[in-house]
């Protein structure tokens, strides 16, 4: 992904034709004219430019001293051009990772197809279906990844990490992204991609200029369904939510509880071993509704190693990604009966001051 960098125009458009990634860069003479802002500009070590104003909000996790700053989307023509370049050279840092190694190679331990690697039929994972037969991913769903809009000096922040994660997941499953000439043309007249794997993101904070970087990355932005979204058909979809409150792993749960959870779902997030080993509360344990602790007879983790990066950008991957894993579903055992012979969990109804709502 060497491809993916900040461009000119002249040089944007000189490289199209052979980079799978293109980045775009404000038209010139765009903006309102004669009109004086007080607006701070700042430029990161990348030499990005990007509008901002400093926040003290320190529920963002970042480290003690290092301040969060949000771009003021008072223009979404040119900042959406900004972040989506921003988003654009996360994705080029992070690919070159050993931990976005870590993850493909988790996702191939469990029968997932990674650019048309056939290799995990062997099923070294020991990850059991019906059929071991591949798992090629053809929706993905994200949930609650959060404003990647939000950026740190010299630093990407935790949901901008997570996006340029699934963006690059999407090219990996699919093993090409489409060329030039396939692109979508944004109002903009800048030149975008469309991916052929579907992806869906529902973030319920999100602003008009994420909103605008997504549909550049084609992105279907999807209303909230607190988790309860079930696959299309019997498409094989990939659930992207890491860190999310754990009813909203069992709201994806119930909601596909009857579509074949062994076949067609395969989740990235939390260790829901790790919530049978931390959670002692009887109420939650005997709440008929939780399907999390219902499935775990059933559950095939794959932990992803979050390896150590000396590079500044990737402060935040720890916030990001810690505790992650790749889960599938197995059919059953000599101890338990089928998957698709447990009675479907009665749903959950979001409560008032519900987390989810939040």
């Amino acid at each position: 992904m060497s491809g993916m960098r900040n461009a000119t125009d002249e040089t944007a458009n000189k490289n199209a034709n052979k980079e799978e990634w293109t980045t775009v860069s404000r038209r010139r003479g765009h903006g309102k004219r004669g009109r004086k802002t007080n607006r701070r500009k700042s430029v990161g070590s990348d030499g990005e430019y990007g509008t901002h104003r400093n926040v003290s909000n320190s529920s963002t996790g970042s480290k003690k001293g290092i301040k969060p700053q949000i771009f003021v989307f008072d223009d979404v023509e040119s900042d959406k051009v900004t972040l989506y370049n921003h988003v654009l050279a996360c994705m080029d840092v992070l690919s070159q990772t050993q931990f976005f190694q870590n993850v493909l190679h988790c996702f191939s331990k469990a029968n997932v197809v990674v650019n048309k690697n056939l290799s995990s039929s062997s099923n070294e994972s020991g990850v059991e279906t019906h059929d071991n037969s591949l798992f090629a991913v053809e929706n993905i769903v994200c949930l609650g990844v959060g404003n990647f809009g939000t950026v740190y000096r010299g630093s990407f922040s935790a949901p901008m990490l997570q996006l340029a994660l699934v963006l690059l997941l999407r090219a990996e499953f699919h093993s090409t992204i489409t060329t030039k000439s396939d692109a979508l043309e944004v109002e903009d007249g800048s030149t975008t991609f469309s991916g052929v794997i579907e992806v869906m993101y529902c973030e319920p904070l999100m602003n008009t200029v994420e909103e605008a970087v997504l549909r550049m990355f084609s992105v279907d932005v999807i209303p909230n369904d607190f988790g309860k979204r079930r696959i299309k058909g019997n498409n094989k979809t990939l659930f992207f939510l890491p860190h999310c409150p754990m009813r909203l792993y069992s709201n994806v749960v119930w909601a596909n509880w009857d579509s074949d959870l062994v076949r067609n779902v395969v989740l990235f997030g939390n260790s829901f071993l790790a919530y049978d080993e931390r959670i002692v509360n009887s109420e939650d344990r005997n709440d008929a509704t939780n399907c999390i602790f219902q499935t775990i007879p059933y559950v095939h983790e794959l932990p992803i190693l979050l390896a150590a990066s000396s590079n500044d950008k990737l402060r935040n991957m720890e916030q990001a990604f810690n505790d992650s894993c790749v889960i599938r579903f197995a059919p059953g055992s000599m101890d338990h009966v089928d998957l698709g012979d447990v009675e479907h969990p009665p749903e959950y109804f979001v409560q008032r001051n519900d987390e989810l709502l939040a």
